[in-house]
């Protein structure tokens, strides 16, 4: 249904600004009416980040994903600020990128609380970190939409009723991925439970 361009897994930190822009132009182009495209714009500062934004917004796409600045701890209440003015200065739609396992830094309720009543602030991948993504879901409903990251459990959750996922893992083996999917829409839990293990050996 849709893919993260230059997310994480993608090394988007470590392209150089052409094959960023190369990256981008052909992925809004070729899933173009095929699934949504989100692209990944979080860099080391505020400045660089909104560079990403300007340039991505020359393209057809549907969101921005963004990750904490690296390289430097900030407060909640920084990070707060640091989204709200993202969100003020994109067009495009923004959502958080919540991947404390590589930032090393956890978004927390409050923050979550306060960015959901912006109206650009869309939603968050929540990567790794189920139970956040279950509060999210649950204390902000149909203000900020949750997509998961956790794909060694799509069967499982989407049992549960989450049916939002989005990993790199699954480019590995797509047709597994979406397998699973259809599976879980059919109710068949057997087979979405075979094919989740078949994906995770």
């Amino acid at each position: 249904d849709g893919i993260l361009v230059a997310g994480t897994m993608g090394g988007m930190q470590m392209l150089r600004d052409q094959t960023y822009r190369e990256l981008i132009a052909h992925a809004s182009r070729r899933s173009k009416g095929r699934g949504e495209v989100f692209v990944g714009v979080g860099d080391a500062s505020w400045s660089r980040t909104c560079d990403r934004i300007r340039l991505v917004s020359e393209y057809a796409v549907d969101g921005i994903v963004v990750l904490t600045p690296y390289l430097f701890r900030f407060s909640s209440r920084q990070l707060t600020d640091y989204f709200l003015s993202l969100a003020d200065f994109s067009r495009l739609p923004v959502y958080l990128y919540d991947l404390p396992g590589l930032t090393g830094v956890a978004l927390d309720m409050d923050l979550y609380a306060a960015v959901a009543a912006h109206a650009n602030v869309r939603g968050a991948k929540v990567s790794r970190r189920i139970d956040v993504a279950r509060e999210v879901k649950s204390r902000f409903g149909d203000d900020l939409r949750v997509i998961v990251a956790e794909p060694d459990k799509v069967d499982a959750l989407m049992r549960e009723g989450i049916s939002e996922h989005l990993d790199g893992m699954f480019a590995i083996a797509p047709e597994w991925a979406v397998a699973i999917a259809r599976s879980a829409a059919e109710e068949d839990w057997e087979q979405a439970a075979a094919m989740q293990c078949k994906l995770n050996e």
